[in-house]
């Protein structure tokens, strides 16, 4: 039988922020408008040893896993690969079993199989934005990103400044 409740549309904006090579700390954000809401919600984590790209697969993943029931989303990144992901490579990777056409592991597959999941259950459109352009949504989730990263700095700065006294 096909679900023929009807959907509720949603936008979503997602960004992911790294810092540098060396410390390869991480924060993601998201920022969810849901129609019958008058304020959107947002969410947002952080991670250690982590890439660019990590974090902006986990700010879609999350975001997507967060609506609790089968939608119609526009989900904005700035994030060329997200983008193409969601727009079509995903479904070649997955038939290849999450391998490249040169069959090598898909780098961050794990992440890419988790982004599939979460995005079968909904009807998703990806709509790539120009990072740092003046859109609001964008602009909230990167700042939502950046401020889940310095907070996770903020937490293991002490413990680094410890160290190294001790050395």
């Amino acid at each position: 039988m096909i679900d023929q409740s009807p959907k509720i549309e949603v936008d979503i904006y997602t960004d992911g922020s790294c810092s540098g090579p060396r410390t390869q700390l991480g924060g993601w954000g998201a920022v969810l408008y849901f129609p019958d809401r008058p304020a959107p919600e947002e969410i947002c984590g952080c991670e250690q040893r982590t890439s660019p790209i990590r974090m902006e697969l986990i700010a879609a993943i999350r975001a997507l896993e967060r609506l609790p029931t089968p939608s119609v989303v526009r989900l904005y990144t700035d994030c060329p690969a997200v983008h193409s992901g969601l727009s079509g490579w995903l479904k070649f990777w997955k038939s290849r079993g999450w391998r490249t056409s040169n069959w090598k592991r898909l780098a961050h597959w794990d992440l890419w199989k988790r982004l599939d999941r979460a995005a079968v259950r909904h009807s998703v459109t990806c709509i790539r934005v120009r990072a740092h352009a003046g859109i609001q949504g964008n602009i909230r989730a990167d700042h939502l990103a950046r401020q889940a990263r310095t907070a996770l700095a903020e937490r293991i700065a002490p413990a680094r400044v410890k160290a190294q006294r001790l050395e």
